[in-house]
C-alpha cells in the first residue's frame, strides 16, 4: 500500500498535534517517505540473510584452512629447530669430551713428567 504525499502531510498534522512539532518533525526524518516497490520485504531479508550465512560459511571454511596450514607450518618449524638443537647439542658433547679427554691426558702427561724428573 502506498502513501501519498497528502496522507503523509495528515500522518504528520496529527503527529504534531499529538507529541509537538518538534518531535513530529524529527518522527517524519525518521520515517522517510519511500515507495511500496521500494521497501524491503521478510523474504528481501530472508534471502539477504542466506546469502550472509552462505558466506560466513565460505569465510571459515577458508579461515579453518589457513589455520590447519598454519598449524602444519609451525609443527614443520618446531620439528626443524627440534632436530638442529639435538645435531647442536651432540656436536657440543663431542666437543666437550674432546676437551675433557684432552685435559686428562695433559694432566697425565704432567704427572709421568713429574715422577720420572
Amino acid at each position: 500500500m502506498s502513501v501519498s504525499p497528502t496522507e503523509r502531510n495528515q500522518l504528520f498534522s496529527g503527529l504534531e498535534t499529538a507529541i509537538g512539532n518538534e518531535a513530529a518533525d524529527t518522527l517524519m526524518q525518521l520515517l522517510p517517505f519511500q515507495p511500496a516497490d521500494q521497501l524491503v520485504t521478510r523474504a528481501d531479508m530472508h534471502a539477504q540473510t542466506l546469502a550472509l550465512t552462505a558466506e560466513i560459511s565460505e569465510l571459515r571454511s577458508g579461515l579453518t584452512g589457513e589455520m590447519g596450514n598454519l598449524r602444519s607450518r609451525l609443527k614443520s618449524d618446531m620439528l626443524h629447530l627440534e632436530n638442529r638443537f639435538e645435531q647442536r647439542f651432540t656436536e657440543l658433547q663431542v666437543s666437550t669430551q674432546r676437551y675433557v679427554t684432552a685435559g686428562i691426558a695433559a694432566n697425565a702427561i704432567a704427572v709421568i713428567t713429574a715422577l720420572l724428573v
